[in-house]
């Protein structure tokens, strides 16, 4: 068998220079995937940092619409503000007008036509809304009570009707014009929708409706969205914001500011939201 002159025989040094070999590539491997993983966390930092700017651009231009008396269920003029600020809008819709059965009270859900809408898919089964004690139920009215006393913990609990007559359906609303105890409710809705498309305010609604502006109907049905869904592509992402409408405390009808109360992203290729 062959030798070096340090004594070493061949095959040994070359199973030596072999490990080593391993070695220094397995090294070589770690680090780049290493490298490469802490790249992609970069990244994605960076765009996490980049959707935030645009998210505190959208609820920016959504204020736009505290002067608005009414909100459209078209919503292209949202979308057309928001365009400047987040680029491509994938949804813009009414996320509040319809029955959160976690709130409202469980007579009103349970009122036969309006049960009906939510079965033949004439209304939404909503998850955000204000705590509003015209139609919550008391168990939840009495847990806020319990969690902050005798304050007011506005604005989760505040009177801002929960149903803009713009995005509801002709039968949605004649259900609740019912539970409200309007009479000939079909003929109503159709009269309050017409007044409603043609700008017009709850002044003109209620004589449509043939009751008083006082009338408990109103405590219910607005001209103005509570809570908003927007949702916008960055490129990398997709986010869903939830913004809610602030009401003034003296005015149930007035709205004083939007404000972000839910943000979602989600990478491309991945299940995980941030």
């Amino acid at each position: 068998m062959e030798t070096d002159e340090d004594g070493f025989s061949t095959p040994l040094a070359m199973a030596v220079i072999f490990s080593l070999s391993v070695l220094v590539m397995s090294f070589s491997m770690v680090v780049f995937a290493n490298g490469k993983m802490l790249h992609s966390r970069m990244g994605r930092a960076l765009e996490l940092r980049r959707a935030d700017r645009m998210v505190k651009d959208v609820v920016d231009s959504l204020q736009f619409l505290r002067d608005c008396p009414s909100d459209s269920s078209d919503c292209d003029d949202i979308e057309e503000a928001l365009r400047f600020s987040c680029g491509v809008v994938s949804c813009v819709k009414d996320a509040s007008t319809g029955i959160n059965e976690g709130l409202f009270k469980k007579e009103f859900c349970d009122f036969a036509p309006l049960r009906l809408c939510v079965e033949d898919g004439e209304c939404s089964d909503v998850e955000y809304g204000w705590i509003n004690p015209n139609i919550a139920r008391d168990e939840v009215l009495d847990i806020v009570s319990g969690d902050y006393g005798s304050e007011s913990p506005f604005p989760i609990v505040n009177t801002m009707p929960p149903f803009n007559i713009n995005t509801m359906g002709e039968r949605f609303l004649s259900a609740v014009l019912d539970y409200c105890g309007v009479k000939n409710p079909e003929k109503k809705a159709k009269a309050m929708l017409e007044c409603a498309e043609n700008g017009s305010g709850i002044e003109s609604m209620a004589r449509a409706a043939g009751v008083a502006q006082d009338h408990p109907v109103f405590d219910l049905i607005g001209t103005k969205t509570v809570f908003w869904e927007v949702g916008f592509d960055t490129g990398a992402c997709s986010v869903k914001l939830i913004v809610a409408a602030v009401p003034e405390e003296w005015n149930r009808r007035q709205v004083k500011e939007y404000v972000l109360v839910k943000k979602t992203v989600v990478f491309k290729g991945d299940k995980d939201a941030f």
